[in-house]
């Protein structure tokens, strides 16, 4: 895929942005599936971005757990699913939380 001059190219960037050369004028030139290793902003904000979504899921967890037996029980309240079939009671309330997770 890579020849072996443009992979020695590659490594030096990586080494030599690893070894933190951190001029703001110096930006290492490396192909883009090498950024998170390369540039430390991207790492950081990747981070950021992984840490928010933990936090949120964990919050929306925290708030929605104490429904879902409630929105599974068919008439148990007016915001509750009509039927979960083919799904059981035990079955919807462990997919409904699987489902947010998803997406």
């Amino acid at each position: 895929k890579h020849g072996s001059a443009q992979r020695s190219v590659i490594m030096k960037n990586l080494l030599q942005a690893w070894h933190g050369k951190q001029d703001d004028e110096w930006k290492p030139k490396v192909d883009g599936r090498y950024r998170l290793l390369a540039e430390r902003d991207v790492l950081k904000w990747s981070l950021y971005a992984l840490r928010f979504g933990s936090f949120a899921d964990a919050v929306s967890t925290t708030i929605l757990t104490p429904n879902y037996p409630f929105l599974t029980l068919a008439g148990s309240h007016e915001d509750s699913f009509p039927t979960t079939a083919p799904l059981g009671f035990t079955t919807a309330t462990y997919f409904l939380p699987m489902s947010a997770m998803i997406g």
